[in-house]
């Protein structure tokens, strides 16, 4: 009679020399704490999803020269980007959010 050889655990195996489990080495997993993966932002989103037909369609760079007298070159801060603050008042019309802290903080939750 055969002697039944017994399906072998990943983590442990029983030794013929003593009875107790023995551990077995575990494969050391790759350390991927420092690993960087370049994700393009236009690649996550549908081309039929509604702002990248709008991107395609408004040329956002007419912004520049209309609010540039409003902007201090040699004072104060750095201005948020004209571009990004008609955008976000764009989100906000269209999605009928109320405030733009609220649209602020829908565009960074769906962001990514």
């Amino acid at each position: 009679m055969e002697k039944k050889k017994e399906p072998e655990n990943k983590f442990f195996s029983l030794s013929k020399k003593s009875p107790k489990r023995v551990m077995k080495m575990i494969e050391k997993m790759e350390d991927k704490r420092y690993t960087v993966k370049w994700t393009c932002l236009n690649s996550l989103v549908s081309e039929a999803h509604l702002l990248p037909k709008i991107e395609k369609v408004v040329d956002f760079e007419e912004a520049y020269p209309m609010v540039e007298h409003l902007y201090c070159e040699d004072n104060g801060h750095p201005a948020v980007d004209p571009v990004v603050l008609v955008k976000i008042a764009l989100i906000q019309h269209l999605y009928g959010i109320a405030s733009m802290r609220r649209t602020v903080s829908e565009i960074a939750m769906n962001m990514v």
